[in-house]
């Protein structure tokens, strides 16, 4: 972008910056620091839709600003919002296993 001057697809690379890097990094450390965290199903399957959400919605943004239809965009937002709500179970169930 910088190279060209054109920012046209500057939505996908915030995006990708926030859910693949900035999301994906607390998640890790939050497994990584709290003992237990990671066991069980429900931690899998959040980890699971994280990475099917940044795979839909960073391509779904490019078609979308493209003019080549939402819908992958929208698939992904929908997942990423199922993502953070797996992880909030996760953050519940251990807060009142150490509580």
């Amino acid at each position: 972008m910088s190279a060209t001057g054109d920012h046209t697809l500057a939505p996908a690379h915030a995006h990708l910056n926030l859910l693949g890097w900035v999301s994906m990094a607390i998640f890790a450390f939050y497994y990584q620091l709290v003992p237990g965290a990671e066991q069980g199903l429900l931690p899998k399957l959040h980890f699971a839709a994280a990475v099917v959400a940044l795979g839909l919605l960073v391509p779904g943004i490019v078609l979308a600003i493209q003019g080549k239809g939402d819908i992958l965009a929208k698939l992904g937002s929908v997942v990423a919002v199922v993502s953070m709500l797996l992880f909030l179970f996760v953050l519940v169930r251990t807060g009142r296993k150490t509580a």
